[in-house]
């Protein structure tokens, strides 16, 4: 191979990435190896010997150097998926196409994933994002505020990331869209069990008697989320509306109410 001035390594080696970045491979090592030759040259340094070799042969080899991609029609599914408007889990969708177009196996459960995800792009892009039934609606913005103050602003998702990241994308997702997708309903019901729990079951109908920590009262409304990120539901007892835990609520009447109850007899 004919030498080569340091001016000419350099304008070959940014010729060569851009080939590699406009076909796709720029994060493939030959072209993260050709990045740095080229930031070395351009901050007065000089690749090794070694290193010009690799260089100059992957400008003199072009197209020729990219790897080999497998499952090139699944990828062309996967693509189509990622660019699918509203579609979410693209991270994953990446990963899964990474590890295809090296030729890698993936597991019979990767495998169920993919498919489902590739589903779930299909039904997009025919039926668009279905509008969210009142109930889902109250479900739906209940949770994420519960998610939101009770749990993610307590670092309880320190040790669980993977859920972390999955509140914060149907956040955004809604805020976005105005709405979320039914997998994003069935995962958020899911999470919170017990909190969808008690505000679907309607286990204390407005009007009802119910005890609170020491009183009898009237339920005034139904289960909701407060801004605290608690279940909570309005009960008047002592001549005072108050605003009660959820699980403090009792159906069972109190024969005999406390005659001094901190809550209900000195807060406001």
């Amino acid at each position: 191979m004919a030498r080569k001035s340091k001016t000419q390594r350099l304008n070959d080696s940014k010729t060569t990435l851009s080939l590699w970045v406009d076909n796709g491979l720029a994060e493939e090592a030959p072209a993260q190896f050709i990045s740095q030759m080229i930031s070395k040259i351009e901050s007065g340094k000089y690749p090794s010997p070694r290193q010009r070799e690799w260089l100059d042969n992957l400008a003199a080899q072009g197209v020729d150097a990219f790897p080999v991609i497998h499952n090139q029609s699944r990828l062309d599914e996967i693509d189509v998926a990622i660019n699918t408007k509203a579609m979410h889990n693209i991270h994953t969708l990446n990963d899964f196409r990474f590890k295809l177009s090296k030729g890698w196996n993936l597991s019979e459960k990767q495998e169920a994933f993919l498919s489902s995800l590739l589903e779930q792009a299909s039904d997009l892009r025919e039926n668009g994002l279905p509008p969210l039934s009142d109930e889902d609606k109250f479900i739906v913005e209940s949770l994420l505020e519960h998610a939101t103050q009770r749990i993610i602003n307590h670092d309880y998702y320190g040790y669980r990331q993977s859920q972390g990241i999955f509140i914060t994308e149907v956040k955004e997702f809604y805020k976005l869209h105005n709405t979320v997708t039914a997998r994003h309903v069935q995962s958020l019901r899911k999470m919170f069990k017990g909190v969808t729990t008690s505000l679907s079951e309607n286990k204390f109908p407005v009007g009802n008697l119910v005890s609170v920590l020491g009183r009898n009262g009237i339920v005034m409304s139904k289960a909701r989320v407060n801004k605290s990120g608690f279940v909570v539901i309005d009960v008047l007892a002592s001549g005072k509306l108050k605003e009660v835990i959820y699980n403090d609520v009792r159906i069972r009447l109190l024969k005999n109410e406390k005659e001094y109850v901190r809550f209900w007899d000195d807060s406001e």
